[in-house]
C-alpha cells in the first residue's frame, strides 16, 4: 500500500492504526477492511477529529486511503449514466469567472458523485467527513489559479480511468492530484496566507 500511495510504510501504519483506533476498518487474516460500521458509527468514532486541529498531512494521509479506495469500487461499479453524470458535473469547470466558492462547490460535487458511485455507504460518510474537514484549507487552494487550471483536465483522465475499469490509473491520479493540493497549502502556510 506504501508504495501505491507514494508514502512511507511507517506513514501507511500510523494512518491504518488510526482508523482501526476509531473502529473504521479491521486488521483481518488477509490485510485491512473496512469494519462492518453504521453511518451512525462512523460519524460518532470521528467527531472527537472533527474537534481538534489535525496536521495538514494527516489530513491527507486520510483523504488519498479514502479516496483512492472509493476511486477503485466506483472503477468496478461505473455505469454509462454514472459516467455522463461526471462529465456533466465537470463540465461546470469550465466556466472562466466563477468565483474560489463556486469551484469549491463544483469540485466537492464531483468527488461527492465519485464517493457514491462507490455504493459503499460507509466509505462514502468517511469521504464526506474527511472532505468537511477540508474545507477550511481547500477554498485557499481553490484560489490558486494554477490548481483551477489543471483541475478540469485531472478530472477528465480520472473520468476516463473509471469509464475504463482501470483502478490502477484511477487511483495514480487521485494520489498525484491530491499531493499537488498539499503541496499548495503548504506553500499558501509559508506565505502566511492561512494559518
Amino acid at each position: 500500500m506504501s508504495e501505491k500511495l507514494g508514502v512511507a510504510r511507517p506513514t501507511v501504519r500510523e494512518a491504518v492504526s488510526r482508523l482501526i483506533g476509531l473502529g473504521l476498518v479491521e486488521r483481518g487474516d488477509y490485510g485491512v477492511f473496512v469494519a462492518a460500521s453504521s453511518k451512525t458509527h462512523v460519524h460518532s468514532a470521528l467527531v472527537p477529529v472533527l474537534l481538534n486541529e489535525w496536521e495538514i498531512r494527516e489530513l491527507y494521509e486520510a483523504r488519498i486511503l479514502v479516496e483512492s479506495d472509493l476511486v477503485g469500487l466506483a472503477c468496478q461499479k461505473a455505469t454509462d449514466e454514472g459516467i455522463l453524470e461526471l462529465n456533466r458535473i465537470n463540465e461546470k469547470m469550465l466556466n472562466q469567472n466563477m468565483s474560489a466558492a463556486d469551484y469549491f462547490k463544483y469540485d466537492m460535487e464531483f468527488h461527492s458523485y465519485i464517493s457514491e458511485m462507490s455504493g459503499n455507504s460507509v466509505m462514502l460518510s468517511m469521504g464526506k467527513i474527511i472532505n468537511d474537514m477540508f474545507k477550511r484549507y481547500e477554498s485557499h487552494v481553490m484560489e490558486l489559479h494554477a490548481i483551477q487550471a489543471t483541475t478540469y483536465h485531472d478530472h477528465k483522465e480520472l473520468i476516463d480511468a473509471i469509464s475504463k475499469g482501470d483502478a490502477q490509473t484511477a487511483r495514480e491520479i487521485v494520489l498525484r492530484t491530491l499531493t499537488s493540493s498539499e503541496n499548495a497549502i503548504y506553500q499558501l502556510k509559508e506565505r502566511g496566507k492561512i494559518s
